[in-house]
């Protein structure tokens, strides 16, 4: 009987070894679970400015940023261009485009001239100037240089590229115009008659100017100087220095800025009389104005 046990002990010993083989290799994973809720979403960015719709204008900022705007919709393609280049301790005072080359050009309070890239901000020198403190710039499209009426009522002429400048004397008005005798302060300027890549007979561009004091607008004695001033009529808004712009497409497409804090009024101006008509308001705060020249 104790032998019949210790078989049966030793079979159920010889069954449990056997019934225990090696453990085998791990399943597949089962499927990845449902994903969790997105995040919240980040703020959403600024809006970019629209497109320019009608001429495109240019003027400089309170910052000293190149601000650019089109004509016909200025509230919504209003934006500025960090400039870069500018010498050292100087501030930029105005700007025009030359028909020659159609280049925009500024100059600052130091009488250098600078071209501007318009695409990247990029300053380069142009040529310097001796011409006191610039409060006015518009380039002669007959004469092919930049007439530039100084904070001294002094009056230049600039070629660019090689800086030949040639005084004209002091701006005056007329002995028998209404204002004969008073100190004009020209705080904006532009010829008429510039388009791009034509070159007018001398005779066929006027200058205008606009005079703070006055709040008029002056005709320059056509002629070499330029220096005889002729009163046209009040412009109906208060010209403010370093923050009235104004320039002329072809022979009588004028427009003219005020600012105000924060706040551009743009102009339309009739240069028979003077008057200048609101075409919109917009935010921003240009001291100037250069209008893109037209090409016929």
């Amino acid at each position: 009987m104790k032998k019949m046990i210790a078989l049966a002990a030793v079979s159920a010993l010889l069954l449990s070894a056997c019934s225990q083989g090696p453990v085998g290799p791990a399943g597949p994973a089962g499927p990845a679970g449902p994903a969790g809720p997105a995040g919240p979403g980040g703020p959403t960015g600024p809006a970019g400015a629209d497109a320019p719709l009608g001429r495109t204008a240019y003027g400089l900022d309170a910052g000293g940023k190149l601000a650019s705007f089109g004509l016909d919709n200025p509230a919504t393609s209003y934006k500025t261009l960090t400039l870069t280049g500018l010498g050292a301790g100087q501030t930029l005072v105005d700007l025009d485009f030359w028909n020659k080359d159609g280049v925009l050009y500024t100059m600052s309070n130091t009488g250098a001239l600078y071209r501007v890239n318009t695409a990247t901000g990029a300053l380069t020198l142009d040529t310097p100037s001796t011409v006191g403190t610039p409060a006015a710039i518009d380039f002669n499209p007959a004469a092919f240089r930049l007439r530039v009426l100084n904070t001294t009522d002094d009056n230049f002429r600039v070629t660019p590229v090689d800086g030949t400048t040639t005084a004209d004397g002091k701006l005056v008005y007329l002995g028998t115009d209404a204002n004969a005798g008073k100190n004009p302060n020209l705080v904006a300027a532009a010829y008429t008659n510039s388009v791009n890549g034509q070159r007018p007979d001398a005779t066929a561009t006027a200058l205008y100017s606009m005079d703070a004091d006055t709040d008029q607008l002056v005709l320059h004695t056509v002629g070499a100087a330029f220096s005889t001033l002729n009163t046209v009529g009040k412009l109906n808004f208060n010209a403010v220095a370093g923050a009235t712009g104004f320039d002329i497409v072809g022979l009588t497409e004028a427009y003219a800025t005020v600012n105000d804090g924060n706040t551009v009024t743009l102009y339309t101006v009739n240069l028979t009389s003077g008057a200048a008509t609101v075409k919109t308001t917009f935010p921003g705060t240009i001291k100037n104005l250069a209008v893109t020249l037209p090409t016929n």
